[in-house]
């Protein structure tokens, strides 16, 4: 018998199927997988935005601000990948716990995933919306060649 026979193999199995995606998994699977190709191509769209921005304003501090969205989109990942660690780690610690420790177990590893994304989806989300707000800003403002000066 398998080692995750209790998390990942389905009751009665050896549990050699580490890793493998059951059919009830697969649309939640390509769900957070559709998620994070769109974030990551809204990221870099911004960052393309951002690059002409300061291109267009002639550098500066706007080709500092033309990363922020790839900063955000690293953060809004590690926040999601922490979430699920956590979550895997809460129901390890509970199937290998004592029955009265299970529910303490339990609400710690879900506290620690929370927390992760109590963090770190805020931060990213403040990266994206304040770089939206830049580029806008910039892109409306007159180019700096434009300014006689």
């Amino acid at each position: 018998m398998g080692m995750c026979r209790g998390l990942y193999a389905a009751p009665g199995s050896t549990g050699d199927t580490f890793g493998a995606v059951s059919p009830s998994e697969l649309p939640i699977l390509v769900a957070v997988v559709g998620a994070l190709v769109l974030n990551g191509a809204f990221a870099v769209a911004l960052v393309f935005w951002g690059r002409w921005v300061a291109q267009r304003q002639g550098g500066g501090r706007w080709r500092y601000v033309a990363w922020a969205p790839l900063v955000g989109f690293a953060l809004n990942t590690l926040g999601l990948a922490l979430t699920i660690v956590g979550l895997i780690h809460a129901f390890d610690a509970v199937a290998l716990a004592p029955p009265e420790q299970k529910v303490a177990q339990l609400a710690e590893g879900i506290t620690f995933a929370m927390r992760a994304t109590a963090i770190l989806a805020p931060i990213a989300v403040v990266l994206y919306v304040g770089s939206t707000v830049a580029f806008l800003v910039g892109s409306l403002r007159a180019p700096r060649g434009e300014l006689g000066g």
